[in-house]
């Protein structure tokens, strides 16, 4: 390996390369970052006599030629809601407040085609020292001699699959083709776009029904990779940091699937009346039908893996039950979801008593706070409960003490403030307190990312941050779907599957190593919603003594009806036999 020279003491030098001072509000988020970071430091920023060509995957553009550009944001337009201000990952900012006391320098393309700076103006960027060069700009990325001014190389957002590179704009293939997820990495970039090299990768669910929603989503959940490499870097050094990233890396292979090409007119005509009969499907059914998210519970001496054979438990018309989590008191159980109801659209926690046979009481309020509340998570210590209800919309985790159990709960403290995290999990395990919470850095982001806590006590704790955080980093796992399970002596952390759909399927992953410094899991298996023909998603898994409840997605009409009977469920024939738990190899 070629060696690079020692890199300077002190934070990562950084230099930037933007098509304008006008920036996306993404651009502007990562910027911030790096200026506001304590392992980098800010100190070129060069900007470009306009945008590129376009090429596979750019993050920052949205498309080859102008006119696909506009025939896209057309469609967009016209097909889709306006992305809310603060969550808009593309709306303007003026970031030259940021550049206050950074030297900027104008970089003119010697080659638009090849894609390559003027040698004399490359002499600018030579001076800063670089550790890293960001390209942050429109269009395709550079190539040439940029790619080597900075000891770490030339660093750039992509989206889209690594293994695939579809032709320009981003997201356009997934969102056309409805592919479940879209993804998103940071790469160091080389001449040979197959010689990039990945240096972290998340993914959310495509938006089928708008190429504007998906990129939105899976940008906002990229950005966080950028800020963990600058700190692996700084920690270990260039030649170390570079090293591992080779590790990493398998040997390049790619995919010339001429299917991939930059889209055509045919193409985008195509393209328009596809999203148009989604979004006419969507629209036809909402006056007569919603979804709701509905039970399913059974009894039976281990957890029911088979969920055909569980029975619904439907809510009335007007509301949802979502999120069970079950604790068993004697031989009656007490099954606590998420209650929501359509009028307010604010959800607070209830409780659903289910006794010995299986008899099940109607629901009741326990808890009602003036944010939304869901995932309430209830748990035994010490002869007390607790619950850790879902507080992400106060910024907030927060620790209640049952009262009265099962109807009365106070606060006792916040466990964690300014967070916005998702269905945060407890474990007690090794004398110790354990925390896992799906964590949105950016609000918009279309997926959290899986932290990892522990604490030596549950009240008045110290949480630190697990240094193998984040342990997942992508829509296919990244999401609590539960407590974690207890079986035959091995533990069992339940994950949402949202490839797709948010909330689609459930992984069960068993945890092979938990330690303050260490942890590993493997999937073992997985539920699909398939044991009904009307489920269409299911992501919350309880089980405790006799006990197994999974929560469901089901569509059902608009007036109050008789809730459908078990005559749909379904089992599999006996020549096709699939448990909706399916071993994974």
């Amino acid at each position: 390996m070629t060696a690079h020279p020692p890199e300077p003491a002190g934070r990562v030098r950084v230099g930037v390369l933007l098509s304008s001072l006008v920036v996306p509000a993404w651009v502007d988020a990562a910027i911030r970052d790096i200026v506001a970071s304590g392992d980098a430091e800010l100190v070129a920023v060069g900007i470009t006599d306009g945008p590129l060509p376009e090429s596979t995957g750019s993050a920052s553009s949205g498309g080859r030629r102008l006119p696909i550009r506009r025939v896209l944001r057309r469609i967009d337009r016209m097909l889709d809601r306006p992305i809310p201000a603060d969550q808009d990952a593309f709306a303007t900012k003026d970031a030259r407040p940021l550049f206050a006391d950074v030297p900027v320098l104008a970089m003119r393309w010697a080659n638009h085609i090849a894609r390559t700076f003027a040698e004399e103006d490359l002499a600018g960027l030579r001076s800063g020292e670089l550790d890293v060069l960001l390209w942050l700009g429109d269009g395709g990325r550079p190539r040439g001699d940029v790619l080597r001014i900075a000891r770490a190389g030339l660093w750039s957002f992509h989206v889209g699959d690594t293994r695939n590179r579809r032709g320009a704009p981003a997201g356009f293939w997934e969102v056309h083709d409805r592919r479940p997820v879209t993804d998103a990495t940071l790469e160091i970039l080389a001449d040979d776009p197959r010689r990039n090299q990945t240096l972290g990768q998340t993914s959310t669910a495509t938006v089928s029904t708008s190429i504007m929603r998906t990129r939105n989503a899976v940008l906002w959940s990229a950005l966080p990779i950028l800020g963990r490499a600058l700190r692996d870097l700084r920690r270990q050094g260039v030649d170390v940091f570079l090293e591992h990233v080779a590790e990493d890396n398998a040997p390049p292979s790619f995919d010339s699937n001429p299917r991939y090409r930059s889209p055509g007119l045919s193409d985008l005509v195509v393209h328009g009346a596809r999203r148009a009969a989604r979004l006419a499907g969507i629209v036809a059914t909402r006056p007569f039908s919603r979804q709701q998210w509905v039970l399913y519970y059974g009894l039976a001496d281990d957890l029911i893996e088979d969920c055909w054979r569980l029975q619904p438990l439907a809510p009335p018309v007007d509301r949802f039950w979502a999120d069970p989590h079950v604790v068993m008191v004697g031989e009656g159980y007490f099954v606590f979801v998420e209650e929501l109801p359509y009028a307010t659209g604010k959800g607070h926690i209830s409780v659903i008593e289910i006794d010995r046979d299986g008899r099940a009481s109607p629901a009741r309020k326990v808890l009602e706070e003036a944010h939304h509340l869901s995932y309430p998570l209830v748990f035994e210590h010490e002869g007390e409960h607790f619950m850790v209800p879902e507080s992400a919309a106060r910024g907030t985790i927060d620790l209640y003490r049952a009262t009265s159990f099962p109807d009365r709960w106070e606060l006792v403290e916040h466990l964690m403030t300014g967070i916005e995290a998702y269905d945060a999990t407890l474990l007690r395990e090794h004398d110790r307190w354990w925390l896992f919470a799906s964590v949105i850095k950016y609000h918009g982001a279309g997926s959290g990312e899986l932290v990892l806590y522990s604490s030596d006590r549950l009240i008045g704790g110290d949480w630190r941050l697990h240094p193998a955080s984040p342990l997942w980093s992508d829509v296919t796992g990244a999401r609590p779907a539960g407590a974690i399970l207890r079986r035959h002596g091995r533990l069992y952390r339940p994950a949402q599957d949202g490839s797709g759909l948010y909330g689609r399927a459930i992984k069960l992953n068993e945890i092979l190593e938990l330690t303050e410094d260490r942890y590993r899991e493997q999937l073992v298996s997985r539920i699909e919603p398939t044991w009904n023909r009307r489920i269409r998603r299911t992501h919350t898994l309880a089980h405790a003594g006799r006990l197994t409840v999974v929560d469901a997605l089901w569509r059902r009409g608009r007036w109050p009806i008789s809730p459908p009977s078990r005559a749909e469920d379904r089992a599999p024939a006996d020549d096709q036999a699939r448990p909706s738990f399916t071993a994974s190899t």
